[in-house]
């Protein structure tokens, strides 16, 4: 049993896209994810991951239905509250990192911090760049993003979604478009991070081998969930017979 303190909690959560033509997305959900999860969310093309996770990361606003963060309605926020809520305790990673070619990897990093604060101090610069020697980038701080690897550019994405020390980071398909070897590197940190700081992370994957190196795995089909386990709890075996229509890399056995 499961006794940390919920952080999220979704209520009979719909989407509805269009006006004369309406297509629904997502039916019902509902859902508690705990304060340090380290949860993935799966599904098949088209499930609604993506959508539900936008929703999850306040970037869009469910059609019915409640998102509950640490006892607030977050949904009842007119939208420049709901800005202000995204800073201050949502980080995001996604498959293609958005990061500003024209800037350095240090300045990519600080840019959330930046929103609300106009000048850097010496003690936030000074965590920008603990924060790159954390990911491994110590000596990079002045390249520009066009100058890094792909795995160099979503290891500046990762540092960049910690600035702000949020309490929730999503990720959408994090490793979507990097390599097996550098999959593992980033998945490593963030699993780090997540022990270290008890930052709760949502990822989005459709890869069952990242999938498995989480601790709980909820899956999506149609909008609705359908499933929702932890490979420990179950075992490796069963693991792998609950996530077998998923698409993975190097699948002998389950991240540890």
């Amino acid at each position: 049993m499961d006794n940390r303190e919920t952080i999220l909690q979704v209520k009979n959560l719909n989407k509805v896209f269009g006006e004369e033509v309406k297509t629904q997305v997502l039916f019902d959900l509902n859902l508690e994810i705990k304060k340090g999860e380290f949860m993935s969310l799966i599904g098949p093309s088209g499930s609604g991951k993506s959508t539900f996770l936008n929703i999850l990361g306040a970037l869009e606003r469910p059609t019915s239905g409640e998102i509950i963060f640490e006892g607030r309605n977050i949904n009842t926020l007119n939208d420049k509250d709901l800005a202000r809520f995204r800073n201050q305790y949502l980080g995001y990673i996604f498959q293609f990192h958005y990061l500003f070619p024209e800037f350095s990897a240090l300045e990519n990093v600080l840019l959330p911090y930046l929103i609300n604060h106009s000048v850097k101090t010496p003690e936030i610069i000074k965590k920008a760049e603990n924060l790159l020697g954390m990911v491994e980038l110590s000596g990079f701080e002045d390249r520009k993003i066009n100058k890094l690897s792909g795995g160099q550019q979503q290891r500046v994405a990762i540092a960049r979604s910690f600035i702000n020390d949020p309490k929730i980071i999503l990720a959408d398909e994090p490793t979507g478009a990097l390599d097996t070897s550098t999959s593992r590197a980033i998945m490593k940190l963030m699993r780090e991070y997540n022990n270290e700081s008890g930052t709760t992370f949502i990822i989005v994957t459709h890869d069952r081998n990242i999938a498995g190196s989480t601790e709980r795995i909820v899956e999506l089909v149609d909008g609705k969930i359908s499933k929702d386990f932890s490979p420990k709890e179950i075992g490796e075996a069963q693991a792998w017979k609950e996530l077998e229509r998923h698409a993975c890399t190097d699948c002998d056995t389950l991240e540890k």
